[in-house]
Order: structure tokens, then sequence, then C-alpha cells
């Protein structure tokens, strides 16, 4: 009907999505654009300052707008060091409470490397994805930062590097902006930032640092008009709550028709809220390579060593097709 906000829930990867509640928030805000903080909390800002110059200088206009130009951590390396970019930034009338922003998304080449690595556990691969939806959160997310997973932040510090935090979990579908609140009390003229990932695993449209942002924002939850799966079933009591009643999308290509009401007010934004989990979903014939995976495990990065050789493969099957 006219006025209702209707969305396209879809499973378009090779996993099994678990869906709980979904809500489809409405705010209004007087800053310029609208993100999540690193903790999950909806931040309004406008835009700060940008780098004024760059480890790699290549990489410096293609950080320092909204375009479609982005950095990849794709310089050449080495096997035995993340990749990274150092950022400097003039501090200008910068306050001291502060955020750092990236507006990006995972790569293509992360999942290839986790492609690979899913492989090598064979027909075993379900017994892994079981022992993994119970591993401790906090190990699982250490983890992504050891390895490069999440891309880790760092600012210098009386000439030291000092951590601040990590983005994560943000997806290879679309380009996010997610903030880190940063302290900027104490520093001189300059802010230095180094961003740091496995090679290739991350794509970086720009990076900024603002100090006019605020996360005090009124939401209201638009109201829900149905809910329908791919055949046409009424799944609006299962994905109105968060009582582990899931909606289950089992194949690639399922889907959940989501529609709602909203207040018709043309200067609101928009932002849906999903609880739930997904399994990845792999059949494989082979016997688990108990030996690959030995080696990997004693690798201090595993996951950077993987992409670095994946994208050496891709480059060489290209050359050989031209």
């Amino acid at each position: 009907e006219s006025g209702e906000i209707e969305i396209k829930v879809s499973n378009e990867l090779e996993e099994i999505q678990y869906l709980d509640k979904i809500t489809l928030l409405e705010t209004s805000h007087t800053k310029r654009y609208l993100g999540l903080s690193t903790e999950g909390q909806l931040i309004s800002y406008n835009e700060g300052v940008t780098p004024s110059r760059a480890g790699i200088p290549s990489a410096l206009s293609a950080l320092s707008s909204r375009d479609e130009l982005n950095y990849s951590f794709d310089s050449p390396g080495t096997e035995d060091k993340l990749n990274s970019i150092e950022l400097t930034f003039d501090k200008g009338n910068l306050g001291h409470s502060a955020q750092l922003v990236i507006r990006g998304k995972q790569s293509k080449l992360l999942e290839q490397t986790a492609e690979h690595f899913f492989h090598q556990f064979g027909t075993k691969f379900p017994n892994w994805v079981d022992k993994m939806n119970d591993v401790n959160k906090e190990k699982y997310n250490q983890n992504a930062i050891n390895q490069g997973i999440s891309m880790n932040a760092y600012m210098k510090i009386n000439n030291k590097w000092n951590y601040i935090g990590s983005f994560e979990n943000v997806g290879t579908v679309a380009y996010r902006d997610i903030c880190l609140p940063i302290s900027l009390k104490g520093l001189g003229k300059e802010i230095v930032i180094k961003l740091e990932s496995a090679y290739g695993f991350w794509n970086i449209d720009q990076v900024s640092i603002t100090s006019d942002w605020t996360v005090d924002l009124e939401t209201e939850v638009v109201a829900m008009v149905s809910a329908e799966n791919e055949n046409g079933e009424d799944v609006m009591a299962r994905i109105s709550n968060a009582d582990e009643n899931y909606v289950t999308q089992e194949n690639k290509g399922t889907f959940t028709v989501l529609k709602f009401r909203p207040q018709n007010d043309e200067n609101k934004s928009y932002i849906l809220l999903g609880d739930g989990y997904y399994n990845h979903s792999r059949k494989y014939d082979s016997d688990i390579n108990r030996r690959a995976l030995s080696s990997m495990k004693r690798m201090k990065y595993s996951s950077h060593y993987m992409s670095r050789l994946i994208d050496l493969q891709n480059k060489i099957v290209a050359a050989k097709s031209q």
C-alpha cells in the first residue's frame, strides 16, 4: 500500500541464516551523516578532517573523499607482518573527544581466503561449525584482531603506537560508516593513525576524524505490517520477538519480505536492526587435511599468508587468460 516501506531480507551467500527479531527504527538528525559506533550504537556526525599525508602517498586521494576509489591493504608487504598504512591528520580545531570514522567494507579476497580454509576440513566441516558456535565471543574476537581479519587501529602517542580499537564484522556487501571513539587530549598539532589488516581483507573508501558528533538520538519503532517468506508463509510472529524462535533461511536465494508502516515524515532516517546468527553452509567430499590445518595453526598470521597466495594465484590465472 502507499506509504509502506517494503524490505527484502535475502540470503545471498552459501550460508544458513537464523533470523530472530527484526526491527525498523526511525530517527531524525541535524548532522549530515548517520553511522554506527564500534559498539553498535547509532551516531550522527558531520565530516571532520581527512588525512593530510599518508605513508603510502598513492592512497591519499582514495582515502580523502567518498568516491569510487579505495585503498585495499594490497601493498606487497611480507609474510611475517600484517599490512598497514599510516595516516597523518592536522588537528586544527578538533576537540578532545573525537571519532575516527571509517567508510569501508570487507573484501571478496577475505571470502576466498575463508573458503580455502573451510575446504581443509572436508567432510568434518559441520563438526568445526558446531565447535565454533560454542567458542567464547571474546576469544573469537581476539583471534580476529590477531589475524588481521578485523581492521585494527593505533594512535602514535609519545612516539609509540597505542592500540585504540578495531573495526569488525561489517561484511562484504556494502560500505559502512563505522566510528571509533578516540581522545585527542594532550596531542600536538598532528594526529598520526595506523590502520592494520591482513593482506587485501578490507576496502576503505574514506578515513576522517571528527569532533562534531552525537549519540543523543531519539528513535521510534516503525510498526511492522507483515512478514512473509519466499513461500508466502506468514512468519511475522516469529520475527517480531527475540525469543530464539527463528525464521530459517537455509539456502542461497531464500528470503523474507517485511512491510512496515512509517509516520510518512520525509525528514526521517531509517535503521534496520536484526537479531540472530548464521552458519556457513558447505558440503565437501574430501577428507580433512590435518597437515594443512596444523601448519596454519603454527603460523602467526595464517590468514595473511593464505590471502597473499590466493591473490597471487588469481593474478596468474588472469594473466594466462589474456
